[in-house]
């Protein structure tokens, strides 16, 4: 955590706004950063150096200006951000550090639905608050609503696939997965060390 406090006070000391991307279940490790404890780290230095809440012109001419963040806080829930809830919601409830929106301060957040989900190709899911979103949304006449994503990319498929899979398994079904993956985790571990 230190080097992360120095490294965003160096910025933020000389008038930079910051963008940290935290992860929450890396591909290879499913590993994951206590992101609500660094957050909570990096608020008050945000908030020292003005870079919290910050005025920004954007049309001088006009003085039109706005009040936005000088900081944006990602969550790249590659592999955690499909699964992790849901284990948080099972009666094993291991302290998971929490990760998502309730973190006030997280912009947006992002998962891989060929992970966990188990899309047949790659594909990702991007979140964020919709104040953050782009403004005013497009309106292609091609799906005939507003469209927030950045020029209409994505491949409507993936998202099908995503919906049928959501559809398909409640809430205690993606529990019982969960904890049957982590107990097939642990067996394996445990046959591997014997073979050691």
């Amino acid at each position: 955590m230190i080097p992360l406090v120095k490294l965003v006070t160096a910025f933020v000391a000389l008038g930079h706004p910051i963008m940290v991307n935290f992860n929450y279940g890396t591909t290879f490790k499913g590993a994951y950063d206590h992101v609500e404890e660094a957050v909570n780290e990096l608020v008050p230095i945000l908030k020292q150096y003005g870079l919290y809440e910050r005025e920004v012109e954007y049309d001088l001419e006009n003085n039109i200006s706005d009040t936005r963040t000088g900081f944006w806080f990602h969550v790249d829930g590659a592999l955690g951000a499909a699964y992790m809830p849901f284990l948080e919601m099972t009666e094993e409830n291991p302290d998971l550090p929490m990760f998502d929106f309730r973190i006030e301060d997280i912009h947006s957040i992002t998962m891989s639905g060929h992970k966990w989900i188990g899309t047949p190709w790659p594909c990702g899911v991007y979140m964020s608050k919709v104040k953050y979103q782009l403004q005013p949304p497009d309106n292609p006449n091609y799906i005939g609503s507003p469209d927030s994503t950045f020029a209409g990319s994505r491949n409507g498929f993936s998202a099908l696939i995503l919906w049928d899979y959501l559809a398909k398994h409640s809430y205690d079904d993606s529990m019982e997965m969960i904890l049957r993956a982590r107990e097939l985790v642990e067996y394996t571990v445990e046959q591997l060390n014997n073979l050691e």
